[in-house]
């Protein structure tokens, strides 16, 4: 099955679930033990992505709320910005143009949330600001960011990951600035996302968790395949969400 262009992983046998228009499964087998568990999922939701639409956001709510004991929303904004001012935006514009479109994600969510039946649906959204006082991600991040400066095969990894999001938005480069350049800005993002990759139960206090997103990247291949020095916790998991008619 083609999760994304350049990676192939089969992974029809780990098919888990069905309804609400998707179709989930686990990309490894440790994945698939620890997603038996359905103790909670993260879901990532991304910025100014036409994927995450209304209507999707809202069947992603019914279908985790029905799939798993408890799930979050994840939407980082800080970090976003960042990726805004590797294309060329001003600081100023970069934090406009971000909190524009991080609130529309996060409306999209609680509304989505309080339609699955969550009473206090900010509780289920993981935003940066909840990050910041989360003393296990905050040592986590800290790991990886030491890692980066000194595991060339781990910065090699997320620096290729930021140039695929800044190839993406070629046409909208602006500025001098040269691509490793704006590659180091943007990999901040990845960066601060990547303790959410490995071990997500410890940060939300879960006993095992799994992280869902429609594609499967070059580095999240790498990592659940166990092929960098950073790996996920025991108790992390991979799924890929698709919709059903996709595939």
């Amino acid at each position: 099955m083609l999760i994304d262009s350049d990676i192939d992983i089969d992974i029809a046998t780990r098919q888990f679930s069905e309804g609400y228009g998707f179709s989930a499964s686990a990309v490894t087998p440790t994945c698939w033990n620890v997603v038996q568990k359905r103790e909670h999922v993260l879901i990532g939701l991304s910025p100014n992505n036409s994927y995450f639409s209304a209507a999707r956001i809202l069947r992603l709510a019914h279908w985790a709320c029905a799939s798993f004991a408890s799930m979050h929303f994840l939407v980082l904004k800080e970090p976003y910005v960042r990726s805004l001012e590797a294309v060329g935006y001003s600081p100023a514009r970069a934090r406009a143009k971000a909190h524009k479109a991080l609130a529309a994600v996060e409306t999209r969510a609680r509304r989505a949330l309080e339609s699955a039946g969550i009473e206090d649906p900010d509780s289920r959204i993981l935003t940066w600001q909840k990050l910041q006082t989360n003393s296990r991600y905050l040592q986590l991040r800290q790991d990886t960011y030491e890692r980066f400066v000194i595991d060339e095969q781990l910065a090699d990894a997320c620096l290729g990951e930021a140039r695929r999001y800044l190839y993406s938005h070629a046409q909208q480069l602006a500025g001098n600035a040269s691509m490793d350049t704006r590659s180091r800005l943007a990999v901040t993002y990845y960066l601060n996302e990547v303790p959410l990759f490995v071990d997500t139960a410890s940060i939300v206090g879960t006993g095992s968790s799994a992280y869902c997103y429609h594609k499967m990247s070059e580095f999240h291949h790498n990592l659940y395949a166990r092929k960098l020095s950073l790996q996920p916790s025991p108790h992390q998991a991979r799924i890929v969400l698709m919709d059903s008619d996709s595939q």
